[in-house]
């Protein structure tokens, strides 16, 4: 039986090293990637969250906030600026939209871009009275 020779033993083990250190390296950047489009993620919720009771959109009931009912005249006369956030952008579209003069809000609160979006489900008290299904999409 022949023996491999030092040669071919010695470029076997610079291959297994080349492919190791290759393996390593795309690892990290995956893993990298992932925690960065995580942190995009749960900053969309997190700002969503806080939108579903603001004071400038959510109806009242004895004086405390309704989580996730927003009025459509404080839509209407929302400000950016009074919901004090750096960056994103909010959009709120009723399911069905019927005879409703909007149908959609959007809110620009400053630059997004960083790939995270959450969805919510809310609902709207027109200003006649009546209460309309909506989701509100949060892009970070």
């Amino acid at each position: 039986m022949e023996e491999l020779s030092d040669d071919f033993i010695n470029l076997v083990q610079l291959g297994l090293l080349i492919v190791g250190v290759l393996a390593i390296f795309f690892i990290f950047i995956s893993y990298n990637f992932n925690i960065t489009s995580n942190d995009a993620n749960r900053e969309a919720y997190t700002l969503g969250d806080a939108l579903l009771s603001n004071e400038y959109l959510a109806d009242e009931n004895n004086g405390k906030l309704v989580k996730a009912l927003f009025l459509e005249s404080k839509l209407d006369s929302l400000v950016p600026t009074d919901i004090n956030y750096p960056n994103g952008k909010v959009d709120i579209t009723l399911l069905d939209c019927g005879s409703s003069p909007t149908c959609h809000w959007s809110i620009t609160l400053g630059p997004y871009g960083k790939g995270g979006q959450a969805f919510f489900h809310v609902a709207i008290k027109m200003n006649s009275g009546e209460v309309k299904m909506a989701i509100m999409t949060v892009n970070i």
